[in-house]
């Protein structure tokens, strides 16, 4: 399954791609669809904390831990109390299904698909002169 790198255009007018894919995050008869970037530095699957009650998920705000992004930035994040049902769909290819924990983020205003749960799982590809990734199972 292939995927085109989005371009993004920072506050100064500069062009960046970046390997991203297009992911459904489902949790029983809630789901979202939305645009996830690929981060072989990102430990973790995390994502904004707003997702967790548009999936209807009840975070335990008592288990909160510190990460530390680039820059060693810090920022606060909560553990899924469950598995989170991941979906990778493409015309002409069947979808790619898992399930696994993530982690909900403060102050995180896009996704991240890092290593546990999503690299660790598939052979993934990315193409920087094509500004394409391949994910395999």
């Amino acid at each position: 399954m292939k995927f085109k790198y989005s371009e993004y255009i920072d506050q100064d007018g500069v062009k960046t791609f970046r390997p991203t894919v297009s992911i459904m995050f489902k949790n029983k008869s809630r789901f979202i669809f939305t645009e996830a970037i690929i981060d072989s530095g990102a430990d973790f699957t995390i994502l904004p904390i707003e997702i967790a009650g548009m999936l209807d998920i009840k975070l335990d705000l008592r288990t909160k831990a510190t990460f530390h992004g680039a820059g060693s930035n810090p920022f606060t994040v909560y553990p899924s109390p469950l598995e989170i049902e991941h979906i990778l769909r493409q015309g002409g290819f069947r979808p790619i299904q898992w399930k696994t924990k993530v982690f909900f983020a403060e102050s995180q205003p896009g996704i991240l698909l890092g290593q546990k749960g999503f690299l660790e799982r598939f052979k993934v590809t990315l193409d920087g002169q094509r500004k394409e990734v391949e994910i395999n199972t």
